[in-house]
């Protein structure tokens, strides 16, 4: 295994790259899928491969936020990472000004075998948890597009909270 013998991952992908001869031949590139099964080291990974490209790789939030804690919330927003991989790793109302009710509700459902893919319980099936969402600063607009006025109310909202909301003309509308 070239990785256990010392080599880096840049100098790996730099060769697997190389067109100069001796050329690597096509079955021995280097992929980000054949770094990630050797357990080729994250910092590295980071430093040789944009971050949507590990994302798109499976590699998870906490596990890139661990090898460079310079990484933002931004950042994994713009590179692509699934809402319930952030969901994972997040507070709530850190997700409010990058997405929407319907979003984090539609996130905190997914299941994969059955299994929701968001581990903490208080984030799974937002859907019954008006109240959750209000906390955390949701727009009321976007909760009264996605639960009933009763479920609003039970949350906490007034009347005339509710009332201002639903007249109101700016985006996004109450449907």
């Amino acid at each position: 295994d070239l990785i256990a013998t010392g080599y880096s991952v840049s100098e790996l992908k730099t060769a697997s790259e190389s067109i100069v001869s001796p050329v690597v031949t096509s079955e021995n590139k280097v992929t980000i899928q054949k770094f990630k099964l050797a357990g080729a080291n994250v910092s590295q990974m980071l430093d040789s491969y944009l971050l949507s490209e590990l994302i798109s790789n499976d590699y998870r939030v906490s596990v890139l936020y661990d090898a460079k804690t310079t990484l933002t919330l931004s950042d994994f927003v713009t590179a692509g990472a699934p809402l319930w991989d952030l969901l994972n790793n997040y507070a709530l109302n850190l997700l409010v000004p990058h997405f929407s009710v319907a979003q984090v509700i539609t996130s905190s459902n997914e299941k994969v075998s059955g299994v929701f893919r968001v581990t903490d319980t208080a984030k799974q099936e937002l859907n019954l948890k008006a109240g959750t969402l209000k906390t955390a600063g949701f727009n009321i607009k976007e909760m009264m597009n996605s639960f009933s006025l009763s479920d609003l109310i039970a949350a906490g909202y007034s009347v005339s909270e509710l009332k201002a909301a639903s007249e109101s003309l700016t985006e996004p509308v109450v449907t």
